[in-house]
């Protein structure tokens, strides 16, 4: 069963590539939703599938080079029913 999870993940997340690594592997891997930088040095994201598959993702990103996740806040949303793809936001 697919379930929408929001993300702020902090560290050194941005300009390391976070954003593009994490496009590339929601597309990977089949999961909707998007990411952003934060004005505050965070990274959002919202990531749709099976929590498995987002368990997978976040185990990826953690061994990306160049990215350290210091600290990943999360929260359970709405699933979206016309979600389809994953983005970058600006």
């Amino acid at each position: 069963m697919k379930i929408r999870r929001h993300y702020i993940f902090s560290g050194m997340v941005q300009g390391v590539g976070f954003r593009w690594r994490s496009e590339q592997i929601a597309k990977m891997l089949g999961i909707s939703g998007w990411v952003r930088n934060r004005s505050d040095g965070r990274v959002e994201m919202e990531a749709q599938a099976e929590e498995e598959v987002l368990d997978n993702m976040l185990n990826l990103l953690e061994r990306q080079s160049f990215i350290q996740i210091d600290g990943i806040e999360s929260s359970d949303i709405p699933v979206e029913t016309k979600s389809y793809y994953f983005s970058v936001r600006y």
